[in-house]
């Protein structure tokens, strides 16, 4: 493997580890007791948010196309694997596939990809200010 291939995989090993956790605990038959309905979407909201978070941080890193370029690869890649947890789910005993939990992770990794793309931003313009007042 070339040293950008190397690169490549390592950008995107965060995101290969959260998801691992995704598919190990979707794997189970896990009853959590919670009382309110539907909320258990915030669980799955929460877990893609930081799927989310670290496909953007692989995308960011690998990809040198334009922003919605990488925000769409991140939003297409993060639906894929929420659909690819949902229809496992199908065939776990005691498990199934809820499309509002599918909705729930698209969501999820949607505020992640918010989330990085804000806290990049700062990064970036944290690190030229120096550089601009240097300049002056």
């Amino acid at each position: 493997m070339s040293k950008s291939g190397v690169r490549s995989a390592l950008a995107f090993l965060p995101a290969s580890l959260c998801y691992g956790l995704v598919f190990y605990f979707s794997s189970r038959n896990i009853h959590i007791p919670i009382e309110a309905a539907h909320a258990d979407k915030g669980l799955h909201l929460t877990e893609f948010a930081v799927l989310g978070i670290l496909l953007a941080l692989g995308w960011f890193r690998v990809s040198k196309s334009s922003l919605k370029f990488k925000a769409l690869a991140v939003l297409a890649s993060g639906l894929i694997l929420g659909v690819m947890d949902e229809l496992h789910q199908l065939i776990v005993p005691g498990r199934n596939a809820d499309p509002l939990d599918a909705l729930a992770d698209t969501l999820g990794i949607a505020l992640g990809l918010m989330i990085y793309i804000w806290w990049h931003s700062r990064t970036v313009k944290s690190h030229e200010r120096p550089d601009a007042a240097r300049r002056s």
